[in-house]
């Protein structure tokens, strides 16, 4: 039996099952899609106005169980500095994101239909820094979201927001980037601006 988690381990083990039979084989990323980006794709800064703005990349699915409207309180927050959450893809929380947005007229983030996966790369090579953001919920805290894995990558610090758990552990670990817990605008607020002016993090 092959377990993605630690904690899907531990329940198998706890409803009965063998430990023998169960091997954790933690999820990770393809390199020949995800990669370091030594540059910046210039035509695609100039096209979304991106050139001297510190980054933060929300690259994959906005869905409700990720409480993006979080980020939208947090971006209200840093309205005044150079600083724009690029939200690349699609999902159940789009038309949210997208009302929230207009309502706040917030310039400070990009909302992005899907692209081919192949163009990734010219959107990961805009980015300072990619996001990782789970609502406060138990279950969250025995899963490893995708992202981690593509943020690293493609060698982005992680700004990890979710419940204490398997995610927040692997970041903490490997010194891959700074953790906050949800429902916390202000903490996220302020580790992007701690990322922004200390870039040898």
């Amino acid at each position: 039996i092959l377990s993605f988690t630690e904690a899907f381990r531990h329940d198998l083990t706890r409803r009965g099952v063998a430990t023998e039979k169960i091997d954790t084989v933690i999820n990770g990323a393809s390199l020949d899609l995800f990669s370091p980006q030594r540059t910046r794709d210039a035509a695609l800064e100039q096209k979304l106005n991106l050139r001297g703005r510190f980054v933060v990349g929300y690259l994959g699915t906005w869905g409700l169980a990720h409480q993006l409207e979080n980020v939208i309180e947090t971006a209200l927050l840093l309205r005044d500095q150079p600083i724009t959450f690029l939200f690349v893809g699609g999902g159940a929380a789009r038309d949210l994101l997208t009302e929230l947005v207009a309502k706040h007229n917030l310039a400070n983030v990009l909302l992005i239909p899907r692209v081919d996966k192949q163009e990734l790369a010219r959107y990961w090579s805009l980015c300072d820094a990619s996001l990782v953001h789970l609502k406060d919920d138990p279950l969250f805290a025995t899963v490893i979201p995708s992202k981690i894995f593509e943020s690293m990558a493609v060698g982005l610090p992680i700004l990890y927001v979710g419940p204490p758990g398997e995610g927040d552990k692997i970041v903490l670990q490997h010194d891959a980037g700074l953790v906050i817990p949800p429902a916390q605008p202000e903490q996220l607020a302020a580790a992007t601006r701690r990322l922004m002016d200390q870039p040898e993090l």
